[in-house]
């Protein structure tokens, strides 16, 4: 399919139709709903009089019915807000084709100007590459699309299974849509997973012992013995009394402890109702790649982590039945309930609470690796990179995924050990653009994704970038001794035996011309004598004289700009030399600034 727009088109026309269809159900179960209301109480009042017992049954029943449809407004207006979070999903996917990422999660939180390279490539805020990537609802799973953007993965067997598992979901539309509407908890949903968590890592507090043990089968014993003489006039109702408030008190006395277990519960069960259905499509789908197998493992074996999910649920909802004053009573007055279902969230607990945030950690690992697939589905044409063991980078057709019209696709080639390129062009003519589509492209490469090239071939890197260095008002520290210490932190990383793939822009900005160039020289020397690799855009012409004195160890790039008819031309293609052309006096004439000089 050419465009993706025709793929998301017709799954909105279709969830429109459903989403129709349930609002006029909707509508005539609240007709029906209000009629045999009415029903019930004109059952009483005519027929009262003349069948007691009919007007009664007719009554209960007419009731009965009109419960069960209100238990059916509430399912259908789940069905009919699931389809529309559905539809709103594959909106966004229209309108992220179309260049539009505003209804998307930015990642600003995740913004860490101290970072080796995430500011200079755009990879948190508006219009940036985590906007581009993430679709995650789960803040896990949109924390993991941040670690693994900032933190270079460089085991190459690790990065193949992802690519693995990215390829196979890519085509699971239904699947990884799905995924992400289960996951869409209210504003709270980061806090009931906390509440959740938390309550796993707690302590039990438990109420079991010799005696309870004993009193949830005595206790009962003793007040069905009690009603049963009672209703046979062996004992008074005085009498009754003491031993129906004799397991009260006991209750009572436990109520602290329970109340706590159960009270965190509460808070989370919007969370613990959607960590259910999510796991329950994961252990249902059929996986191909190793990956997704083990990740569906984990919440498999040995048991189904759904049916936990499923039997914390039970508990809870038992639990939730004393809330009515009246019922509360009697179920502790007769079973002990409280402490009955204490003892099954303490047996819950000590079961399956070590594995409860694996759970969760697997639902948020499945719903980041499935916006890396739904990137590779959105470009059928990006590839994943191949992975090489020698120090080198090789690029055919490398773009920037965040231009979307209008790329213009470039071919590189470096050796990232012991040999720099030494990058010019003029003012706009695509040198920072193209610096960051090497980095970004590398990055995406080392998460598992696709990237954008025909062909990337290069040997898993850490990455240190120098290309928005700013000054820092708190700290007192001037643009160019931000840039130093930046320079130095590359240094000091060589020095240790690190080896980061380094990619600068404009080094030394803050000093005068002539010490600029003289200590950019100095740079890449120490570069290369700690055996660096990397990029250095410039437009310092000066530097390009070192191919000569590092033939092997220094090759010069550039972007051209041609004037032409008194217009500039950028073709934004990369090319062996040095630039020719430069272009600000001709800029600042076009713009008027200094015409007035000529």
């Amino acid at each position: 399919m050419k465009n993706k727009q025709d793929f998301y088109s017709p799954k909105i026309e279709i969830l429109d139709q459903k989403i129709a269809q349930i609002k006029t159900r909707l509508n005539n179960l609240v007709i029906i709903r209000v009629t045999l209301f009415l029903a019930a109480f004109a059952t009483l009042y005519f027929f009262y009089d003349s069948n007691k017992s009919l007007a009664w049954i007719g009554f209960v029943g007419l009731i009965g019915g009109f419960l069960f449809l209100v238990r059916k407004f509430e399912s259908l207006k789940s069905e009919r807000d699931f389809y529309k979070l559905l539809k709103q999903i594959n909106q966004t996917e229209i309108e992220a084709l179309n260049g539009s990422f505003e209804n998307l999660a930015n990642g600003k939180e995740f913004e860490d100007p101290l970072h080796p390279f995430a500011s200079d490539f755009d990879l948190f805020g508006d219009r940036s590459v985590f906007q581009f990537l993430n679709r995650s609802f789960l803040p896990a799973a949109k924390a993991l699309m941040a670690h693994n953007l900032k933190h270079e993965n460089l085991n190459t067997k690790s990065i193949v299974a992802s690519q693995e598992a990215v390829e196979e979901l890519s085509n699971q539309v239904d699947f990884r849509q799905k995924l992400h509407a289960l996951n869409f908890l209210k504003e709270d949903s980061e806090n009931n997973n906390h509440f959740l968590i938390n309550w796993a890592k707690t302590p039990i507090l438990s109420v079991k012992n010799k005696f309870t043990t004993i009193a949830i089968w005595l206790f009962p014993a003793i007040a069905f013995t009690t009603l049963l003489a009672q209703l046979l006039d062996f004992i008074s109702i005085s009498l009754a009394i003491y031993f129906y408030v004799l397991p009260l008190v006991v209750v009572g006395y436990f109520l602290k402890n329970i109340n706590q277990q159960h009270g965190v519960l509460g808070k989370a069960e919007l969370a613990v109702n959607s960590l259910e259905k999510v796991l329950v499509e994961i252990e249902q789908k059929s996986f191909q790649s190793n990956y997704l197998k083990h990740l569906q493992e984990k919440v498999s074996q040995p048991q189904k982590a759904s049916a936990a999910i499923n039997e914390l649920k039970t508990v809870t909802k038992y639990f939730d039945q004393r809330s009515n004053l009246i019922v509360g009573i009697l179920l502790n007055v007769f079973f002990l309930w409280d402490i009955r279902l204490a003892f099954r969230f303490e047996k819950w607990k000590k079961q399956h609470a070590g594995s409860l945030e694996n759970w969760m950690e697997v639902v948020a690992e499945m719903e980041y690796l499935s916006g890396l697939a739904n990137f590779k589905f959105n470009y059928p044409n990006s590839k994943f990179p191949n992975f090489s063991e020698k120090e080198e980078i090789v690029a055919e057709e490398l773009g920037h995924p965040l231009i979307l019209k209008d790329r213009i696709n470039n071919n590189f080639e470096i050796k990232s050990e012991k040999h720099m390129v030494i990058l010019t062009g003029a003012n706009m003519a695509g040198k920072s653009t193209f610096l960051r589509s090497l980095g970004v492209n590398l990055i995406l490469g080392m998460m598992g994704a696709p990237v954008i090239a025909q062909k990337l071939s290069f040997k898993p890197t850490k990455i240190f970038s120098g290309m928005r260095t700013a000054d820092s008002l708190q700290e007192n520290a001037s643009y160019f001794f931000a840039e130093l210490k930046r320079l130095s932190t590359i240094v000091k990383q060589l020095e240790k035996g690190e080896k980061p793939f380094v990619i600068l822009d404009e080094i030394l900005k803050g000093t005068n011309s002539k010490d600029k160039e003289e200590g950019s020289i100095k740079l890449i020397k120490r570069l290369l004598n700690l055996n660096a690799g990397g990029i250095i855009a410039t437009h310092d012409l000066g530097l390009c004289n070192l191919e000569k004195d590092f033939p092997n160890h220094i090759t010069n790039m550039a972007f051209e700009t041609e004037i032409k008819d008194n217009e500039l031309h950028f073709d934004y293609k990369i090319k062996k030399g040095v630039c020719q052309t430069m272009n600000a006096s001709f800029l600042m004439e076009k713009m008027g600034i200094t015409s007035s000089l000529s």
